[in-house]
């Protein structure tokens, strides 16, 4: 079977509303980072991806493996939505028994693979609490948890890092590079240094089209001599955000903050960043985002 995640020409409209306009992109295995702004179809991908929605038009394949049949889908699919949630009084052991079972584990195996994912989530000393009990954070890897049973082939998280600390981010992106070797994994966020971070390639979509596809570097290096830097005193921020198409802000020692911009061209020498590039595709450089 091909390791290739084919979509092809995938179109999802509701109502007047295009969510996914003639989407194509192949991603072989490896970690994608999926960034947009609000609105832009990142959800509804991930779940069409994820079986949970059709779109009205297109294709998804992976080798002999295709979308129109979901059930062949979902053995090969590890999922975690934006919004999970398990029985509140069932433990967390036996929530991801009863996941397990539902991915058609069994005997040994299911036992293994329980305690396989709940080191790698760092709950194994949780696992006999039940789910009211956990923290918003600890529920968390829980989704993540029961993403990764049954070692899947494709695993699909939207917004995985809502709702954890620093540390837990950083054993997120641990846990992404250690079972992501043979796995086509894709993230959906908000948060640009996940991406960074933890991804090979990105793709970025806006209203439904994507806009580019490449490594970090290349989608940092589309803001190339697109991006200054200004030190203002506090009470010009207002000001300045109406006039400019500011990135982000920063405090500086002597009082003032440091704004960095957008501009159409810079005269100074300013290495692009990741979010440097995403926030130029998706600007119309008039002050809207």
């Amino acid at each position: 079977m091909s390791d290739i995640l084919s979509i092809s020409h995938l179109t999802k409209r509701y109502k007047k509303l295009t969510a996914l306009d003639d989407l194509t992109i192949e991603l072989k295995p490896g970690v994608w980072g999926l960034l947009g702004t609000n609105g832009a179809g990142k959800t509804t991908l991930i779940r069409i991806l994820a079986t949970l929605m059709r779109p009205d038009n297109g294709e998804i394949t992976m080798g002999s493996i295709s979308w129109k049949k979901p059930d062949d889908v979902r053995y090969v699919l590890g999922y975690l939505p934006q919004s999970f949630g398990m029985y509140r009084y069932m433990s967390l052991y036996k929530s991801l028994e009863h996941i397990a079972i539902l991915k058609g584990l069994e005997g040994d195996v299911l036992k293994s693979e329980i305690e396989r994912v709940l080191k790698l989530t760092n709950l194994t000393e949780q696992s006999e609490k039940k789910v009211k009990e956990l923290s918003g954070g600890m529920v968390r890897r829980l989704g993540i948890a029961q993403a990764l049973l049954g070692n899947p082939k494709i695993l699909l998280f939207d917004e995985p890092t809502a709702g954890l600390d620093p540390s837990e981010r950083i054993r997120f992106r641990n846990i992404i590079s250690s079972v992501s070797r043979d796995k086509t994994v894709m993230i959906s966020t908000h948060i640009v240094s996940d991406v960074e971070t933890s991804c090979d390639r990105v793709a970025v979509i806006n209203k439904g089209k994507l806009l580019a596809y490449d490594s970090v570097s290349a989608i940092a290096q589309k803001a190339e001599g697109k991006i200054a830097e200004i030190e203002i005193p506090v009470d010009r921020l207002e000001e300045k955000q109406k006039e400019l198409n500011v990135i982000s802000i920063s405090d500086e020692e002597n009082g003032k903050i440091k704004l960095r911009y957008l501009c159409d061209n810079s005269d100074v020498k300013i290495k692009p960043t990741l979010e440097d590039g995403y926030m130029y595709l998706t600007s119309d450089f008039d002050g809207n985002m």
